[in-house]
């Protein structure tokens, strides 16, 4: 690499907002990700989004079956479905701590189970999940790691799902098409596997040749921000940050893939795991609402309700998820059970983690903001 791309590099990381998520420090700030007024309102419109969704399918698939599934609940499949979104948490700080221990042995696994839950959190409150990744590493920073490493973490967590969702998506794919003749619902899988096959592709593509993906960016939005002055601006932002985001993955798997590739192995071990886990809460709700069904079936959908929630602008995918879900399990379940059905699973799914993850995130985002006033003070 030539002297000027090194400058480049280094320029790209001493500036705060290149950081993928930005440095903690920040999270006081008006225009902060993590400021508390727009948690607030992040909170507020999901909360508000949440119960829309869940209304409107209740009021569109409303039976008397309805409230019958409510007092016909088997306990025995609810407690199973309790354990499991205890297993999520526990597997999503534990997917997090496998690369705590090769970089930091000493800290806790308590730091990297607070640092999930806070990102469900925060991925829940914020708009296309954004706020996840930035929570994740305040809490890690916290706790003693630095940015870069916080950031890494992330990065190969990111590619380790990456792989995921391609396997998911042409198991998915199999299924739906062996068993579903619902063409729009096959269009959807394949967008969302062309989608994730292209990420994997630049991000392998960079590993490989850094240097040709950086021109070949520049090349391109050079003209557009001559042409387009309007956006030129936010296009040059758009461009340093991804390649911000790509120096810091090049940098993570050359550490983790070359030198410790057993840890990324075991990161994609543990996101296989993890999310079979999280499909499996549909799956025990189904049968505690006494539906019984192909267990391969609520896989391939419940993957397709994640690819679509991969792509929804709302907060943690509120609204579309609930309608989205109600919808596309209406093959499998009985109109009047839908409602049910969906509150179960958004409970255990996200609602119950989120909710532990403010509890953890907000103490943390307290104790951040009274250490600053004393340390102002004194």
């Amino acid at each position: 690499m030539s002297e000027t791309d090194n400058g480049r590099k280094e320029s790209r990381r001493a500036d705060p907002a290149a950081v993928p998520g930005g440095l903690p420090e920040g999270t006081g700030e008006s225009g902060s990700i993590l400021n508390k007024r727009r948690i607030a309102k992040g909170v507020a419109v999901f909360l508000f989004l949440s119960a829309a969704g869940l209304a409107a399918l209740f009021l569109y698939t409303y039976t008397p079956q309805t409230l019958s599934a409510l007092l016909n609940l088997k306990p025995l499949y609810l407690a199973l479905t309790a354990l499991l979104s205890l297993a999520d948490m526990w597997l999503g700080g534990l997917r997090n701590h496998v690369f705590i221990c090769a970089i930091r042995p000493k800290m806790s696994f308590w730091t990297s189970f607070r640092a999930n839950l806070s990102n469900v959190f925060m991925g829940a409150v914020t708009p296309s999940q954004t706020g996840g990744s930035p929570a994740q590493m305040f809490v890690y920073y916290r706790g003693g790691l630095s940015v870069g490493e916080g950031a890494s973490i992330i990065v190969i967590n990111y590619l380790s799902t990456l792989i995921f969702f391609l396997t998911a998506a042409l198991f998915a794919m199999t299924v739906i098409e062996a068993r579903f003749a619902q063409p729009v619902i096959l269009y959807m899988i394949r967008i969302a596997f062309v989608v994730f096959t292209s990420q994997l592709a630049l991000f392998l593509l960079f590993l490989w040749k850094p240097h040709l993906v950086e021109r070949v960016l520049r090349k391109v939005s050079g003209p557009l921000q001559r042409r387009l002055p309007l956006i030129g601006r936010w296009l040059g932002r758009m461009v340093e940050k991804l390649l911000s985001e790509l120096d810091t993955f090049h940098d993570s798997c050359t550490l983790f893939l070359r030198q410790k590739p057993g840890i990324f192995l075991a990161s994609l071990g543990l996101t296989i795991v993890l999310y079979v886990n999280k499909f499996t809460i549909a799956y025990l709700i189904m049968l505690g609402l006494g539906v019984g069904g192909s267990y391969a079936d609520v896989l391939a959908i419940q993957a397709l309700v994640l690819f679509i929630l991969y792509f929804a602008p709302t907060p943690g995918g509120s609204g579309i998820a609930e309608i989205g879900n109600g919808a596309l399990m209406a093959a499998l379940i009985p109109a009047g059970l839908l409602p049910v059905f969906t509150a179960l699973q958004r409970l255990f799914f996200l609602y119950v983690p989120a909710v532990t993850g403010s509890f953890i995130f907000l103490h943390e985002l307290g104790r951040y903001a009274r250490n600053g006033r004393k340390e102002e003070h004194e």
